[in-house]
C-alpha cells in the first residue's frame, strides 16, 4: 500500500456527484482484491449476486416474453402480463445455465452496512461502508472515486472496508466510523 501527499485530480469535476454517495458525499471506493483477505473475496464471490447471470436471465426473459407473443399474435391475444409471467415461469422451472461463452460476474454483495461489487480486473468496488478513510483520487478512468490502494492524509473521504477484511487484521490505511468519525484500531 502506497501513502502520498498528493490528492490527485478530481476527474468527476467540481460539483460532480460521480462515483460520490449522494446521502453523505462520501466518495466510492477501490481497491485491489489482491490487498484483501481471501476469506473476504471468497465471501464475495460465495454469497453475492452474480449481475452478469441476472443480466442474461431478464435478456432471457424479454427474448421468451418476445417469442410467446409473436406466437400468439396470428390466433388472438393475451391479457396484459401474461406473456411476460409465462416466460418467467419457464426460467423458474428450468435449470438456465450459462452459455459457453459467457463469463460469470461482476458479484454484488451486501451485508450490514456494506455494498461492494467486484469488476473484471480482479478490483473491488465499495459503494457502501459503515467505514471510511482518506484517499487519493483515482486515475481518470474512475473520475470522482478514491483508490484505496494509496492513503492520501489531504485525499477525499472514501469509503473503505474495515481492518478484518485483511489477512493480518488491519486495514493499510487508517479507518473512520462514517456515524461518528471516531477513529477505529485493529481487533475493536
Amino acid at each position: 500500500m502506497k501513502e502520498t501527499d498528493y490528492a490527485g485530480i478530481d476527474y468527476s469535476g467540481p460539483g460532480s456527484t460521480v462515483n460520490r454517495d449522494a446521502e453523505t458525499g462520501i466518495r466510492y471506493g477501490m481497491i485491489s482484491q489482491h490487498d484483501l483477505s481471501q476469506w473476504a473475496i471468497d465471501d464475495v464471490y460465495q454469497n453475492g449476486e452474480d449481475l452478469g447471470f441476472l443480466a442474461m436471465k431478464e435478456e432471457l426473459k424479454d427474448t421468451l416474453t418476445s417469442a410467446i407473443e409473436k406466437a400468439i399474435e396470428d390466433y388472438g391475444s393475451l391479457p396484459d402480463g401474461v406473456a411476460e409471467e409465462t416466460a418467467q415461469a419457464v426460467i423458474d422451472g428450468g435449470e438456465i445455465e450459462y452459455g459457453e461463452c459467457q463469463e460469470a460476474g461482476p458479484f454484488a454483495w451486501s451485508e450490514g452496512d456494506y455494498n461492494v461489487q467486484t469488476t473484471s480486473s480482479n478490483e473491488l468496488w465499495v459503494f457502501k461502508s459503515p467505514f471510511y478513510t482518506f484517499a487519493q483520487f483515482c486515475s481518470p478512468c474512475v473520475p470522482g472515486a478514491g483508490n484505496l490502494n494509496t492513503y492520501c492524509p489531504d485525499g477525499p473521504k472514501t469509503y473503505c472496508l474495515g481492518h478484518d477484511w485483511f489477512e493480518e487484521g488491519k486495514a493499510p490505511y487508517p479507518v473512520y466510523r462514517v456515524s461518528d468519525d471516531a477513529v477505529i484500531l485493529p481487533g475493536e
